[in-house]
């Protein structure tokens, strides 16, 4: 509908008046607004028309007034025969307002610039808080945000119990294969005998089923091979690290939390993951 009418105004422009010696260009009659029912605090343009039909191509400066006071200008060059838009954006205050246009400043002499009359518009207090979404404070929305919420936080909970069932007797298995090659390292050989550096019964131990246990369990073999004799010291160093391999292992959900922390922070930086 709003464009029907810019088209009408846009065909029908035509000077106001116009004297017998001089040549006619000027603003149509009114001005119109992208938001026809503005509200305060919200931005909207204001658009008039320059029109031309002087037999020569015009050029001048179109300043918009709010209740009077200029409130923004726009240069134009409008050809003969053609209907140009020109606009300003304003934000209005709630009440009523008479909106006006002219041309201030023209390059060419003996053309008549008409004036657009007062156009008045009632400005409607604003509805809802200045860059916020009302459908943030609806009940039901907030509702339904809260339940959506749950619903993927109890997936999320099911979902890491699932992985975390699956992979834990793996990467339980997996430590204690680098524990044995561990040991096999560690071994040390006389003449008469083989003996391991760890207590017989280390191998034999139950998997540790806490975080707090697998450190004590790194923590002991570390004592152990620190304090064994007949080891050269890489060997040492050697199985302290596969020692600290395994428990990192028994860690895994703490590596994958840290490895997905590391990716969210790359990201808020703006830097590339891979």
């Amino acid at each position: 509908m709003r464009t029907l009418g810019i088209f009408t105004i846009f065909i029908t422009a035509a000077p106001l008046f116009a004297f017998a010696a001089a040549l006619n260009a000027g603003v149509v009659n009114g001005v119109w607004f992208s938001d026809p029912n503005p509200e305060a605090g919200e931005e909207v343009r204001i658009f008039t028309a320059v029109q031309n039909s002087s037999g020569e191509t015009v050029s001048g400066t179109v300043a918009f007034l709010v209740n009077g006071d200029i409130v923004g200008s726009v240069a134009f060059t409008v050809d003969n025969n053609e209907v140009r838009a020109v606009s300003v954006p304003y934000v209005f205050e709630d009440g009523a307002h008479e909106v006006s246009a002219y041309i201030t400043s023209s390059q060419e002499e003996n053309v008549v610039y008409t004036i657009a009359p007062d156009t008045s518009v009632s400005v409607a207090p604003r509805t809802k808080p200045s860059g916020q979404d009302t459908d943030l404070f609806d009940p039901a929305s907030l509702e339904r945000a809260t339940t959506s919420l749950a619903v993927v936080t109890k997936t999320l909970a099911e979902v890491s119990k699932n992985v975390a069932a699956r992979v834990k007797p793996v990467a339980e298995s997996v430590a204690r294969d680098i524990e044995s090659f561990r040991d096999t390292i560690l071994a040390t050989s006389t003449v008469d005998t083989v003996s391991t550096v760890l207590p017989p019964q280390e191998g034999n131990k139950a998997p540790p089923k806490a975080k707090g246990e697998a450190y004590e369990s790194f923590v002991d073999s570390s004592k152990a091979i620190v304090k064994s004799d007949g080891v050269n010291f890489w060997k040492k160093v050697a199985g302290i690290g596969l020692s600290f391999l395994a428990l990192l292992i028994r860690w895994w959900f703490v590596l994958v939390i840290l490895a997905v922390c590391i990716v969210f922070w790359l990201l808020v930086r703006g830097r590339r993951v891979f």
